[in-house]
């Protein structure tokens, strides 16, 4: 049996892709949310799993990630239940 239904609780086909820029990153990371309107919540984890740092973000508002050592890190950007994901690096 075949199925085309996703079991993933992540959305990885977005009509509107989310976007952290820049990347890689020193100061901050910026969420850009396409205009949406409503808050996100954003986690940041390290490469082990880490949970870094937790926030509730809006369109093109900025984390402050100067407090990160170097090195990659993984996002989960959560909007009205549907969780987004991503990476960024660290310099």
């Amino acid at each position: 049996y075949y199925s085309d239904q996703s079991t993933s609780i992540f959305n990885d086909n977005l009509d509107k892709p989310i976007n952290a820029y820049p990347n890689p990153a020193r100061e901050y990371i910026i969420f850009d949310l396409n205009d949406i309107s409503e808050s996100a919540n954003v986690e940041i984890y390290d490469i082990s799993g880490r949970e870094i740092l937790n926030h509730n973000v809006f369109n093109n508002s900025n984390i402050s990630i100067r407090n990160l050592s170097k090195g990659l890190y993984i996002y989960m950007l959560r909007i009205n239940g549907i969780t987004y994901k991503g990476k960024f690096l660290k310099e």
